[in-house]
């Protein structure tokens, strides 16, 4: 074979595979996920959550209802994994849970959901669970100021369609001459994101702060509860989830259920007015108190047409 031809062929196929693998390589960078929105199919309506933190344990559990009127005969699987319905919940009498706690809540699991009623499926949906937004540029505990703003950093994450940063913590008000709540709520931003600055307005109280992240699969940035219903306030959308209007999402919260302490240090006469408060899984209490109220906010505003 001619050497001309032969090293004119070798040129062209390195050329090829360079361009090849830049194309890859821009695609990895710069795609950005985002989770399916499909119209209902039925009168269903199915709202599951799979919750991880930080890979060191978790939990699923959802709810069904049809025509104002919540389904507990209904069979949910994940990952052929059933949700028992729990008759003891407080906020909803009739949460399906994984109370066998069979399923994995490590990152990078595939979920997938069916939701069976009277012999039929009447939802479906699949999710994975991102990766841990480890954060990089904050010690546990972070001590700053009163008044000063916090900017936070932290690692890609993978498998997210949404984030959602989660400042908060139960704080001594001398004025009041009581403790308060102060929160910070970052709603759900893009999945590309790897920083943001909470305000110092936050921070005007001396005492200590709870901070965490929570990766989401299943919503997209902006779909904050108020923003998945239509001008009614009638639920219209299946957010990650086929058949039955709702929601299917796994979120990655870290860091653990304690989160990142934030040691807010005020002047010598305002440190004197602090109430320490008990070490507590606060970050738990928080990420569950908001996707509850998600969930809540769901059926209420499900049937905020038939209440008025």
């Amino acid at each position: 074979m001619n050497i001309k031809k032969i090293f004119s062929w070798l040129i062209l196929l390195l050329m090829a595979v360079q361009f090849q693998w830049s194309c890859n390589k821009d695609k990895t960078d710069t795609e950005i996920l985002s989770a399916p929105v499909n119209e209902p199919q039925n009168d269903y309506i199915v709202v599951v959550e799979i919750i991880s933190f930080s890979g060191l344990g978790g939990c699923a559990s959802g709810f069904v209802e049809k025509a104002n009127q919540p389904i507990t005969d209904a069979k949910l699987h994940i990952n052929r994994v059933p949700l028992i319905n729990d008759s003891s919940a407080t906020i909803f009498p009739n949460y399906y849970a994984d109370t066998l706690n069979a399923l994995s809540y490590n990152y990078f699991t595939r979920y997938q959901l069916t939701v069976e009623h009277q012999g039929k499926v009447v939802a479906s949906g699949s999710t994975v669970m991102p990766s841990i937004p480890f954060i990089k540029n904050l010690s546990n505990p972070q001590t700053i100021n009163v008044n000063d703003e916090l900017v936070v950093k932290w690692e890609k994450v993978e498998q997210a369609t949404a984030l959602q940063v989660i400042v908060g913590g139960r704080i001594y008000d001398p004025v009041l001459k009581d403790s308060v709540d102060r929160e910070f709520d970052s709603g759900l931003i893009e999945p590309n994101r790897t920083s943001i600055t909470i305000s110092d307005t936050l921070f005007r109280l001396p005492g200590t702060y709870v901070l965490g992240i929570v990766a989401f699969n299943g919503l997209n940035p902006g779909a904050l509860p108020q923003n998945l219903y239509d001008e009614q306030g009638n639920y219209h959308k299946g957010y990650n989830l086929e058949g039955a209007a709702g929601l299917f999402l796994s979120a990655m919260v870290y860091p653990d259920p304690y989160g990142i302490q934030i040691v807010v240090k005020g002047s010598a006469a305002s440190e004197q007015t602090v109430v320490e408060q008990p070490i507590k899984p606060i970050l738990k209490e928080l990420v569950m108190k908001k996707t509850r109220e998600m969930a809540k906010q769901i059926l209420v505003n499900y049937h905020k047409k038939g209440i008025e």
